[in-house]
């Protein structure tokens, strides 16, 4: 509703002004989905370390990501995209299975073990693309490659 002045009663502000916001805020929520829609979709994995090399699968969705690798690793993690940039990020929870070893060198005992690896990535991941992860026990550099989208 209008004052006789042309002014938002509510906000102090022209419908102009109001209408500018407005428009932001639309493009911001569509270059947010946007970016979520071009990086959602299943993916296969190549990792190398130190110690070795592995591959896996992950699964990124609504916000979501999940996946395994050939040592028996499951990963459970969250991401969102970052706003003004072309990329995401996320912390991924990598459940160790008892008795197997990382390709960063770490050896498991008896018992499972978690580990927390924060991420910040590219939404395209090309798959010629090599990119550094630093997880708690050292360095590794990763490939994916888009097999699907939803």
């Amino acid at each position: 509703m209008s004052g006789k002045d042309g002014k938002d009663l509510q906000t102090s502000e022209s419908p102009e002004k109001s209408m500018k916001k407005s428009t932001k805020l639309v493009k911001k929520n569509v270059t947010k989905r946007t970016q979520q829609n071009q990086l959602e979709g299943f993916y296969s994995a190549y990792f190398s370390g130190t110690a070795g090399n592995s591959f896996g699968v992950f699964v990124f969705k609504d916000g979501l990501i999940r996946g395994a690798d050939a040592g028996g690793g499951i990963y459970k993690g969250s991401y969102e995209t970052v706003e003004n940039e072309d990329s995401f990020k996320g912390n991924i929870i990598f459940l160790l299975s008892p008795g197997s070893y990382t390709i960063t060198g770490m050896e498991n005992g008896s018992e499972p073990v978690i580990l927390e690896v924060p991420i910040k990535l590219p939404v395209i991941l090309r798959k010629t693309d090599v990119h550094r992860i630093e997880t708690p026990n050292g360095p590794i550099n990763a490939k994916f490659d888009k097999i699907s989208g939803f």
